[in-house]
């Protein structure tokens, strides 16, 4: 991983110091696109394993509650909702196509 920022220091015959300072993107992301393709694939990463235990404890909340309308109602929600948040992030990658092609045809 490089450096944020480097200086050079060179010296030259009059015995005076010019610093020249770098700065380098602390990411390999150079444009915008790229950073949001690199955080969706971060949030892709953590939402898949947190979906599957999610749903796997709503159907743990159906099961276990022998007929227990209020927590079967609980458990509803909870998959309905991770169903709904897995979309909207498996979306977002489909969203950033369109923005990225919609911006790069105006160009």
């Amino acid at each position: 991983m490089s450096p944020v920022w480097a200086a050079d220091s060179t010296t030259t015959q009059n015995n005076s110091s010019t610093t020249t300072v770098t700065f380098q993107p602390p990411t390999a992301n150079t444009d915008v696109a790229s950073l949001l393709a690199g955080i969706l694939k971060w949030m892709i990463t953590i939402a898949i394993p947190i979906a599957v235990v999610m749903i796997i404890y709503a159907g743990f909340m159906f099961l276990a509650n022998q007929g227990n309308p209020k927590m079967i109602e609980r458990g509803k929600k909870i998959l309905t909702w991770t169903v709904m948040g897995l979309a909207v992030v498996l979306i977002g990658g489909g969203f950033i196509t369109l923005i990225t092609s919609i911006l790069n045809w105006a160009k």
